[in-house]
C-alpha cells in the first residue's frame, strides 16, 4: 500500500477499492485471483455486464496452471524456536493489524470472493494468536 502508518493505510483503503488475494498455505491463490477479478469487473461494469464478461472468459483450469512463482523461491524450511516465532509475531504487530483492517475493508463483494478471502486472513491471524497465548 505504500503507507507509512496504519492510519494512512486505513485512509487509503477507505478511498480506494482494493481486491486482495491471500498467499496462504491451504488456500487456492489462483482461484482467489479469479474471484477478485470477477468482483472487479462486476464493480466497474455493473453486475450484468460483469457477469456476462466473466461467463465468456476462459480461465485456465487448475490442472493446467503452473505452480505459483513463490513456491520456486522456497528453500528448506527454517527451524525457528518457539520463542523466535513469538518474537517475530510481536515485531510484526502492525502488519497483523493491517491484516485485520484488510479483512474488514477489502474482503467485500459476492460470497464466492468474500468468504474465502476472510477465511485465509483469519487463518493467518489465528496462527499469530496461537503464538501470543
Amino acid at each position: 500500500l505504500g503507507a507509512k502508518s496504519l492510519s494512512a493505510a486505513h485512509r487509503f483503503l477507505k478511498r480506494n477499492k482494493v481486491y486482495i488475494a491471500v498467499l496462504e498455505e491451504g488456500f487456492a491463490f489462483d482461484a482467489q485471483i479469479d474471484r477478485a477479478m470477477s468482483e472487479l469487473l462486476r464493480s466497474f461494469l455493473g453486475k450484468k455486464a460483469g457477469m456476462r464478461l466473466v461467463k465468456h472468459s476462459h480461465y485456465v483450469d487448475d490442472a493446467n496452471k503452473d505452480t505459483h512463482s513463490s513456491s520456486e523461491l522456497q528453500g528448506a524450511p527454517t527451524n525457528l524456536t518457539h520463542k523466535s516465532e513469538i518474537c517475530i509475531a510481536k515485531v510484526y504487530a502492525e502488519d497483523y493489524a493491517l491484516i485485520e483492517l484488510l479483512e474488514k475493508t477489502s474482503c467485500k463483494g459476492g460470497e464466492d470472493y468474500q468468504a474465502p478471502c476472510k477465511r485465509a486472513l483469519d487463518h493467518i491471524l489465528s496462527r499469530r494468536e496461537e503464538l501470543l497465548k
